[in-house]
C-alpha cells in the first residue's frame, strides 16, 4: 500500500479563512480510503528539549540532544549547525554529514536527535533545524 498526501490550501471569503483540512489518501489494490484530519496553520513543527540547555557551558566533545516533533507528522528534517561564523550540514533529511555522528530516535510525535561531532566543536554551535510537517508547513 502506498500513501500519497495532499493539502487543500484555504479558500479566502471577505477576507475571512474558511475551513482547512489536511486529506490523507490510502492506496491499496482494490480500495481508495480517504481520511480527514483539521490542519492548524498556526502549529508547525518545532524543535525543543536542547541537552545541554541554551546557554550551557559545552565540552568540546560532547553531544548535543533535541527533539523535532509535530502534531500531524513530519515529512523533512534537516539539522544544520552554526560554529563560529561557518554554517555546515549535520544532517540533510537522508543522511548525516561525515563530520557528525548522528542518532534519530522515534519519539511521540517526531524524532529525538543526539549530535556528536566528529574531531570535537571549532566554535559554541548553534543548530538550527528546518522540518515540514505532513500538512506542508515549515518550522
Amino acid at each position: 500500500m502506498s500513501d500519497f498526501n495532499a493539502v487543500v490550501l484555504p479558500r479566502v471569503d471577505a477576507g475571512t479563512t474558511l475551513g482547512i483540512y489536511y486529506y490523507v489518501f490510502s492506496l491499496s489494490a482494490t480500495v481508495l480510503t480517504i481520511g480527514a484530519r483539521p490542519f492548524d496553520p498556526m502549529d508547525p513543527p518545532t524543535a525543543g528539549n536542547f541537552v545541554p540547555p541554551a546557554d550551557s557551558t559545552l565540552g568540546q566533545y560532547a553531544p548535543v540532544q533535541f527533539d523535532v516533533t509535530d502534531d500531524t507528522g513530519l515529512q523533512f528534517i534537516g539539522v544544520f549547525v552554526k560554529q563560529g561564523t561557518a554554517y555546515d550540514v549535520v544532517h540533510d533529511g537522508v543522511a548525516a554529514s561525515p563530520r557528525y555522528g548522528v542518532t534519530i530516535t522515534p519519539i511521540a510525535g517526531g524524532y529525538r536527535y543526539l549530535v556528536q561531532p566528529v574531531g570535537g566543536w571549532t566554535a559554541a554551535p548553534t543548530f538550527v533545524v528546518r522540518a515540514i510537517d505532513n500538512g506542508g508547513q515549515l518550522g
